[in-house]
């Protein structure tokens, strides 16, 4: 019995002997300057794959000490007493990389796909970002040269936004009679900030009414007390949909266009209502060509959804019109009014773009025949009037996030194909003008 229990302690030995004989390997990670000493036992011989970038030498008191030389990769292999063996891989590093690596990481913190690590004196940056954040990361890793970026956009379907536009012309003698009838639960006017605010990439902020007064203490709260380029902006701005008659009846407002415009989230969707005018002009060669110049109501919208579900969008809106004051070579010239501005809304709330304004003035005579003609004394026979009519253009845009996949876009896609049936079952869209 005493014979069978030794032989098995020896067994046991003996595979205990043969697993740290071949033990596990580790890694370990040095930087070009730095001394390491690690404690690893009673050491009969050892080697090193690359003595070009470490050396290696065993110490009395049963430690190993590695002094890193030159940047790179090596094996060690120790072997200990009872030939048991441990294997290491040394990554070397640059003196700053693991510095640069942790500022590196930092910097990025804000986006959460993205990963780092070192490779020889560089740090590789890999994962995947927003398609409407990739030119901004691009932008942040060129300005460190030690940074290699092979971080991609997601792949994927973006939000659909629609955009519900209502182009008015009003006339400026009725612009604070609005005649807009607001609901119950509607946020009203609102005075909203433009500037260099705290937290807000964009630059902008709403800030509500309190009980028919501007809480202009929350307006200061949000300037910085350093900013020296601030700027206030009032306008008209709803979150819900207004019923508007712009006192139509009376010729004091109309409704010039009411497109609905849809694109995907970074997309840019425009609208014109005009035409376009012919330039002819001749190049180096000496042909004749021509260009066209577009003209009339113009507006480009290009809404993106931020991660809060925030909708931030830059809008450039247009009036044009020609100018027969103005010719060259018999071609008239433009008439130009625009604005552009950068507005962060939640969806399903109404912004207002004003300040386009158009000036017609008109001077009637009336006098008697040949009589209002006489020089000086002819003023008694005549009188004159000079009106002045002063109209503004307002762009009223609701957003909104549409899901494809809903039922009402689709009961909308279906209606529509069925009036596109029933005109071209009429004769076309003149026929169904006419029985309109």
């Amino acid at each position: 019995m005493k014979s069978v229990l030794v032989l098995f302690f020896v067994l046991c030995a003996q595979l205990m002997g043969i697993s740290e004989a071949w033990g596990s390997t580790q890694k370990l990670s040095l930087n070009v300057g730095e001394i390491e000493v690690i404690e690893v036992g009673e050491v009969t011989r050892l080697a090193v794959g690359n003595d070009d970038v470490l050396t290696a030498s065993v110490l009395e008191t049963g430690h190993l000490m590695l002094i890193p030389i030159l940047a790179g990769e090596t094996d060690l292999v120790v072997w200990k007493t009872g030939e048991r063996k441990q294997h290491y891989q040394v990554k070397i590093l640059p003196t700053d990389m693991i510095e640069l690596q942790e500022v590196t990481e930092s910097i990025l913190r804000n986006y959460d796909r993205v990963t780092t690590r070192a490779v020889g004196d560089k740090i590789l940056v890999e994962g995947m970002v927003e398609p409407e954040e990739a030119e901004r990361f691009q932008q942040l890793v060129e300005k460190y040269p030690n940074l290699i970026s092979v971080v991609r956009p997601v792949r994927g379907n973006r939000e659909m936004i629609e955009m519900k536009v209502q182009v008015l012309e009003l006339d400026k003698r009725y612009r604070k009679d609005l005649g807009i009838d607001w609901a119950d639960n509607a946020n009203g006017p609102m005075v909203t900030t433009i500037g260099s605010l705290l937290n807000n990439e964009v630059g902008y902020r709403v800030v509500p009414e309190t009980d028919n007064d501007i809480d202009w203490l929350s307006v200061i709260g949000l300037i910085p007390p350093t900013d020296k380029t601030f700027y206030p902006y009032a306008g008209l701005a709803t979150s819900v949909t207004s019923r508007i008659n712009f006192l139509q009846e009376n010729g004091a407002a109309r409704v010039l266009a009411e497109p609905t415009l849809s694109t995907r989230s970074g997309e840019v969707a425009s609208f014109l209502a005009g035409g376009s005018i012919p330039f002819p002009f001749t190049d180096s060669d000496g042909q004749t060509t021509v260009q066209f110049q577009e003209y009339g109501i113009q507006l480009d919208i290009e809404p993106t959804i931020d991660s809060n579900g925030t909708i931030v969008s830059n809008i450039r809106a247009e009036i044009s019109s020609i100018d027969n004051g103005v010719q060259v070579l018999g071609v008239p010239g433009l008439l130009i009014r625009e604005t552009e501005s950068v507005v962060s809304i939640q969806p399903g709330d109404t912004v207002a773009i004003s300040g386009l304004l158009t000036t017609n003035d008109t001077k009637t005579i009336n006098s008697v025949p040949l009589l209002g003609e006489i020089p000086v004394l002819g003023s008694l026979f005549r009188s004159e009037s000079l009106e002045e009519q002063r109209t503004e253009i307002v762009f009223l845009v609701t957003t909104k996030v549409v899901d494809v996949k809903s039922p009402a876009v689709n009961d909308r896609v279906e209606k529509q194909l069925k009036e596109m049936q029933e005109i071209q079952g009429n004769g076309g869209v003149f026929n169904k003008l006419l029985a309109e």
